[in-house]
This record gives structure tokens, C-alpha cells and sequence, in this order.
């Protein structure tokens, strides 16, 4: 058993008797080369803990003259993002160069000295992200941090070959969780796509592999049962399209939805808490969902849709699909899931997509008798309960490898675990 002592640091407590506790400006220092004569073009962006090639779209003297003010990067290199700390706590804040290139200015640069492995820095300081350090560092509105305030603070230091030595085993053990992780990301793709051909073909072609099958006359639906009706979307619902106007006052009663609500089969509130009072409603004529409204994404990410259960409303970025009495909302709603990509096909909009309410209406779409609706739903509802189950599965499976691998780089990083 190694003797340890406290680190003085809250978030790394006790490290080996050996290893040191030195300020951050001791061992790694900050990067000033900057891309002056705009020589380097080959620009990273940052995302998620990772330097990726920027793809940049533009005139070549006004990229010429941004890339000016970049960051020189060379292999080695710890790139550090403290922008907005305050709002986001999910991005992984700490990125190891690989390769030179350039960076924006606004990330904080370090070069690890010579007594500090540039591998066993980075994962040091993941493991500072993970604890969530970096979030009590930042100044101003918008808890940014800079290295003037970075370098007050502390990082441990254990002799040199050992820390080349806990680099080299993180590098293996990593590497097979990540490899794992993403099998498991795999799977869950693959799942995901035969649950969405398990919708399309019971919507398509019934329940009964014996049925007999006619031409729909409707290229992207194929054949269909020959009782079953295809027609414009409109002739079995109406819509409802919510005002473009947003209330100033978002703590009222009525549950006020937006995209990132969305969470499976159903909707009924806000994740955030929002919502509008009936005075609101009333006093800039807002749209109300009744219950049993199919609420369907109309901008941005097309085609995606819940059942509502609770009188909503929402921004504009969504269409309400109302069934009418020959409609079963259930069937309808899984009816509109097997349309996602068709909705993408007909949106418009170079930036960002858009599905206007005519082209809701005009969408071709097949019904069957109403029991057969019912049938339909049901076991969709039963055959999709059981696919989302697996899925779940292998999502809580990643969030523990993700955990482990957190846990693991502490532990090494902070001689808990020896290796």
C-alpha cells in the first residue's frame, strides 16, 4: 500500500507521498504563436474533447484574414475550451493536438514543459473536466476562462515515467471502452432502423401476410391491402398551426412545448417548466392541442411526432394533426413516423428545413378500416415497447462504460489506482 497525502486540491484529494503539486504556469504554458502572416490553413474546430478539420465555406481573403488571428498548434498541445461555462455542462472541455494546424485564440493553448508528458496532462485534465473544476474558474457573465486564471490554480505531477506509464495504460484501456462503446452505438442504429421498418411495413401492408394486395398507385407506398383507401392526408384530419408570436410570460399553466420536448410515443409538458396562462392564451389568441393531437415537427428535425395527452401549446416550429372520428390517433401517429423521410424529401429551406401546412395536407397516405387502425396500433405498440426496451438497455449500458472510463482516468490520473 503506497503512503498518500492531501493534495490541498478539493476536486483531486489524496495523491501518492511522491508526487508533486505544482501551479498550472509551472508546467504548462501558455500558447502565444499566432498564424500572424495567415500562412496555416488547415483550421480545427472543437467538438467534444477532440480537434476536428474545419470545414470553412467562404471567400479565400476573408478566411485568409480570420485565420489570421488563430492559434498556431502544434502535436502535443493541450487545447482547453472555457467558453460558456455557465450554460453548458455537458461539452467535454479538453482536447490533445495530434497534428499541427491552426485554432481560434478564444481556446486557451498550453504547452506542456519538459517534465510533463503531454499525454498524461491531457487525460489529467479531463479528469479536472470531468469533476466539473473548470466551472468554478470562470469570470464575467459568462463564466469564460481564461488562462491568466487558470494558471492560479493547480495540477499534480508525478515523476516523469510514471506518468508516461498511467498515459500508456489509459491509451489501451480507453481505447477498449471506446471500442465498446461504440459497438454498443451500433446496435442501437441498427435497432432503430428496424423499428422504423417494422412501423412503415404494418402501416403499409397490414397485419395479414395473406391479404390481398393492390397497387396504392403512389410510388413511395408500393402495394397495399385492397380495402384499404389512399388519399390526401387531409380527407382523415385537420390541422391546426400555432401562432409565430412568443409570449413574454413562459410560467403560466398550459404546458408550452418545444422540440426538445420531444420524448418517446407521448407529450405533455415542458422539460423546462414553461408554459402560458389562460389570460395569454386569450390575449394573443394562441393555438391550444386537444388532446389526441398528433404534434408533428414542421422545422428543423421534420418528422418527428407524439401523441398529445395534455392540453399544450407550443412555438411554430411544430403542425397539430387532428384526427377526425374515422381516425385512430394511435394508428395516425405511427402512420406519421413512417413518413419522416418523406417529410424531409418534400421540406424547403437551404439552411434549415421547413414543411408548410399545404404540404401537410397534400401529403398521399393510406387508411385502413377503422378496427384495423386499431389492430395495427396495437401491435406496433407492443412490437415498438419491446425494440425501445433493447435500446434502453444498451443506452444504459454506454452511460456506465462512459462512467467507468471517467472513474478510471480519475483513479489513475490521482495514484488511487496504481499502475
Amino acid at each position: 500500500m503506497r503512503k498518500m497525502k492531501d493534495s490541498g486540491i478539493p476536486w483531486v484529494g489524496m495523491i501518492p507521498e511522491e508526487w508533486d503539486v505544482i501551479p498550472i504556469s509551472y508546467v504548462l504554458l501558455e500558447n502565444k504563436e499566432r498564424n500572424s502572416d495567415g500562412t496555416i490553413l488547415n483550421a480545427f474546430s472543437f467538438r467534444y474533447g477532440s480537434l476536428v478539420p474545419k470545414q470553412e465555406a467562404g471567400k479565400k481573403d476573408e478566411v485568409e484574414d480570420t485565420y489570421s488571428k488563430y492559434q498556431i498548434v502544434y502535436p502535443g498541445m493541450i487545447i482547453v475550451n472555457g467558453l460558456n461555462l455557465s450554460f453548458d455542462f455537458v461539452t467535454q472541455r479538453v482536447a490533445l493536438a495530434t497534428e499541427p494546424g491552426i485554432i481560434t485564440s478564444t481556446y486557451i493553448g498550453m504547452r506542456p514543459e519538459e517534465t510533463v508528458d503531454s499525454l498524461f496532462a491531457s487525460y489529467l485534465l479531463k479528469s479536472y473536466d470531468f469533476c466539473k473544476a473548470f466551472h468554478s474558474m470562470g469570470r464575467g457573465l459568462r463564466a469564460t476562462l481564461a488562462y491568466n486564471e487558470l494558471k492560479k490554480h493547480c495540477v499534480i505531477r508525478p515523476p516523469l515515467p510514471e506518468q508516461q506509464r498511467i498515459a500508456d495504460y489509459l491509451d489501451v484501456k480507453c481505447a477498449k471502452i471506446d471500442e465498446t462503446v461504440e459497438r454498443q452505438k451500433a446496435v442501437i442504429e441498427k435497432l432503430k432502423t428496424y423499428k422504423q421498418s417494422v412501423i412503415t411495413e404494418a402501416v403499409t401492408k397490414g397485419l395479414n401476410p395473406n391479404a390481398p394486395m393492390k397497387e396504392s398507385g403512389i410510388e413511395w407506398i408500393g402495394k397495399i391491402p385492397e380495402g384499404w383507401e389512399v388519399c390526401k392526408l387531409r380527407n382523415y384530419v385537420r390541422m391546426l398551426t400555432p401562432m409565430r408570436d412568443k409570449p413574454e410570460d413562459l410560467t403560466g399553466e398550459i404546458p408550452w412545448v418545444r422540440i426538445e420536448d420531444y420524448c418517446g410515443k407521448f407529450i405533455s409538458e415542458s422539460k423546462e417548466g414553461l408554459g402560458v396562462s389562460v389570460e395569454t392564451v386569450q390575449r394573443m389568441n394562441l393555438k391550444i392541442y386537444p388532446v389526441g393531437t398528433i404534434l408533428c415537427t414542421s422545422s428543423c428535425d421534420l418528422g418527428k411526432c407524439a401523441i398529445v395527452c395534455r392540453e399544450l401549446v407550443s412555438n411554430q416550429r411544430f403542425i397539430g394533426i387532428i384526427p377526425d372520428e374515422k381516425t385512430v390517433p394511435d394508428y395516425l401517429y405511427y402512420l406519421m413516423v413512417s413518413n419522416e423521410k418523406r417529410l424531409n424529401h418534400l421540406s424547403t429551406g437551404t439552411i434549415q428545413a421547413n414543411l408548410s401546412r399545404v404540404s401537410f395536407e397534400q401529403l398521399a397516405v393510406q387508411f385502413p378500416a377503422m378496427h384495423e387502425q386499431q389492430q395495427i396500433a396495437a401491435y406496433l405498440d407492443k412490437k415498438c415497447a419491446a425494440i425501445d426496451m433493447a435500446i434502453t438497455k444498451k443506452e444504459k449500458l454506454i452511460e456506465k462504460l462512459v462512467a467507468y472510463k471517467k472513474s478510471l482516468i480519475y483513479e489513475c490520473v490521482t495514484g488511487k489506482r496504481e499502475v
